[in-house]
Protein backbone atom coordinates (compact mmCIF):
# COMPACT_ATOMS: atom_id res chain seq x y z
CA UNK A 1 0.00 0.00 0.00
CA UNK A 2 1.32 3.58 -0.66
CA UNK A 3 2.48 5.87 1.80
CA UNK A 4 0.01 8.48 1.08
CA UNK A 5 -2.31 10.21 3.23
CA UNK A 6 -5.91 7.77 4.02
CA UNK A 7 -9.24 8.58 4.86
CA UNK A 8 -8.39 8.13 8.76
CA UNK A 9 -5.70 11.37 8.38
CA UNK A 10 -8.41 13.77 8.11
CA UNK A 11 -8.78 13.46 11.86
CA UNK A 12 -4.76 14.02 11.93
CA UNK A 13 -5.75 18.35 11.84
CA UNK A 14 -6.27 20.15 14.92
CA UNK A 15 -9.34 20.55 16.40
CA UNK A 16 -9.92 24.40 14.97
CA UNK A 17 -9.77 22.91 11.87
CA UNK A 18 -12.85 22.03 10.30
CA UNK A 19 -14.32 18.73 8.63
CA UNK A 20 -14.31 19.94 5.12
CA UNK A 21 -11.13 22.31 5.38
CA UNK A 22 -8.96 18.83 6.90
CA UNK A 23 -11.44 16.72 3.96
CA UNK A 24 -9.90 19.37 1.30
CA UNK A 25 -6.09 19.29 2.62
CA UNK A 26 -6.08 15.50 2.59
CA UNK A 27 -7.34 15.80 -0.99
CA UNK A 28 -4.68 18.50 -2.20
CA UNK A 29 -2.35 15.86 -0.33
CA UNK A 30 -3.10 13.00 -2.25
CA UNK A 31 -2.78 14.85 -5.91
CA UNK A 32 0.09 16.47 -4.65
CA UNK A 33 2.09 12.91 -4.02
CA UNK A 34 0.18 11.60 -7.22
CA UNK A 35 1.61 13.61 -9.26
CA UNK A 36 5.23 13.03 -8.37
CA UNK A 37 4.45 9.60 -7.98
CA UNK A 38 6.57 7.11 -11.32
CA UNK A 39 3.57 5.16 -12.17
CA UNK A 40 1.92 8.38 -13.13
CA UNK A 41 4.53 10.13 -14.81
CA UNK A 42 4.75 7.40 -16.89
CA UNK A 43 1.00 6.93 -17.09
CA UNK A 44 0.91 10.85 -18.76
CA UNK A 45 4.09 10.12 -20.62
CA UNK A 46 1.97 7.14 -22.43
CA UNK A 47 -0.80 8.61 -23.00
CA UNK A 48 1.22 11.77 -24.48
CA UNK A 49 3.13 9.32 -26.52
CA UNK A 50 -0.18 8.07 -28.12
CA UNK A 51 -1.57 10.73 -29.28
CA UNK A 52 -0.26 14.11 -31.48
CA UNK A 53 -2.16 17.29 -30.11
CA UNK A 54 -1.81 19.83 -33.05
CA UNK A 55 -4.51 23.15 -33.31
CA UNK A 56 -6.34 20.83 -35.56
CA UNK A 57 -7.28 18.33 -32.65
CA UNK A 58 -6.89 20.15 -29.36
CA UNK A 59 -10.15 19.64 -28.47
CA UNK A 60 -10.43 16.45 -29.42
CA UNK A 61 -7.53 15.58 -27.42
CA UNK A 62 -8.75 17.52 -24.74
CA UNK A 63 -11.59 15.21 -24.19
CA UNK A 64 -9.74 12.35 -24.46
CA UNK A 65 -7.22 13.80 -21.98
CA UNK A 66 -9.96 14.72 -19.64
CA UNK A 67 -11.31 11.34 -19.68
CA UNK A 68 -7.96 9.16 -19.15
CA UNK A 69 -5.89 11.43 -16.42
CA UNK A 70 -8.40 12.42 -14.87
CA UNK A 71 -9.91 9.06 -14.45
CA UNK A 72 -6.61 7.47 -12.98
CA UNK A 73 -6.23 10.72 -10.40
CA UNK A 74 -9.65 10.17 -9.54
CA UNK A 75 -9.72 5.97 -9.23
CA UNK A 76 -6.24 6.81 -7.47
CA UNK A 77 -8.04 9.06 -4.37
CA UNK A 78 -11.21 6.59 -4.70
CA UNK A 79 -8.62 4.11 -3.26
CA UNK A 80 -8.17 5.92 -0.04
CA UNK A 81 -11.33 7.78 0.36
CA UNK A 82 -14.27 5.87 -1.15
CA UNK A 83 -16.72 8.92 -0.69
CA UNK A 84 -14.81 11.21 -3.32
CA UNK A 85 -16.69 12.74 -5.74
CA UNK A 86 -14.19 14.47 -8.31
CA UNK A 87 -17.40 17.18 -8.98
CA UNK A 88 -17.81 18.08 -5.42
CA UNK A 89 -14.10 18.42 -5.65
CA UNK A 90 -14.09 20.99 -8.59
CA UNK A 91 -16.28 23.40 -6.62
CA UNK A 92 -14.51 23.06 -3.34
CA UNK A 93 -11.21 23.70 -5.62
CA UNK A 94 -12.61 26.52 -7.70
CA UNK A 95 -13.74 28.39 -4.05
CA UNK A 96 -10.46 27.83 -2.70
CA UNK A 97 -8.11 27.84 -5.72
CA UNK A 98 -6.02 30.94 -3.84
CA UNK A 99 -5.55 27.72 -1.01
CA UNK A 100 -3.81 25.58 -3.37
CA UNK A 101 -0.08 25.71 -5.33
CA UNK A 102 -1.13 26.99 -8.59
CA UNK A 103 0.30 23.85 -10.56
CA UNK A 104 -1.91 21.85 -8.57
CA UNK A 105 -5.08 23.95 -9.63
CA UNK A 106 -4.33 24.23 -12.60
CA UNK A 107 -3.38 20.59 -13.58
CA UNK A 108 -7.06 19.42 -12.02
CA UNK A 109 -8.82 22.67 -13.14
CA UNK A 110 -7.13 21.36 -17.09
CA UNK A 111 -9.77 17.81 -17.01
CA UNK A 112 -12.37 20.64 -16.58
CA UNK A 113 -11.34 23.69 -18.66
CA UNK A 114 -9.82 23.41 -22.05
CA UNK A 115 -7.70 26.70 -22.12
CA UNK A 116 -6.29 25.67 -18.99
CA UNK A 117 -5.28 22.13 -21.04
CA UNK A 118 -3.35 24.16 -23.84
CA UNK A 119 -1.64 25.72 -21.10
CA UNK A 120 -0.96 22.69 -19.26
CA UNK A 121 0.34 21.07 -22.41
CA UNK A 122 2.23 23.55 -23.63
CA UNK A 123 3.31 24.53 -20.80
CA UNK A 124 4.22 21.59 -18.80
CA UNK A 125 4.37 18.83 -20.90
CA UNK A 126 5.92 19.78 -24.14
CA UNK A 127 9.78 20.10 -24.36
CA UNK A 128 10.04 21.80 -28.55
CA UNK A 129 11.25 18.17 -29.00
CA UNK A 130 7.42 16.78 -29.72
CA UNK A 131 8.18 14.81 -26.01
CA UNK A 132 5.87 14.99 -22.79
CA UNK A 133 8.07 16.01 -20.01
CA UNK A 134 6.17 15.23 -17.04
CA UNK A 135 9.50 15.69 -15.24
CA UNK A 136 8.96 19.20 -15.03
CA UNK A 137 5.46 18.48 -13.74
CA UNK A 138 6.84 16.12 -10.91
CA UNK A 139 9.61 18.54 -9.81
CA UNK A 140 6.80 21.32 -9.17
CA UNK A 141 5.05 19.33 -7.19
CA UNK A 142 8.07 17.54 -5.38
CA UNK A 143 8.87 21.51 -4.63
CA UNK A 144 5.57 21.31 -3.29
CA UNK A 145 5.00 18.38 -0.91
CA UNK A 146 8.55 19.16 0.34
CA UNK A 147 7.92 22.64 1.40
CA UNK A 148 4.57 21.52 2.98
CA UNK A 149 6.19 18.66 4.76
CA UNK A 150 8.69 20.91 5.77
Amino acid sequence: MSDLLHSEDINDFDESTDANDRKFAVIIGHIEELMVNEAFKRFVDDFFDRVRVTPENEKEIHVKYSETVRGYVEDEIKERLANFDMNKFYEDLHARKNDVEFDVYEIISSFKDFDTFKNVYYGYFRDGKDKVKSDDLSANAISIVSYQNS
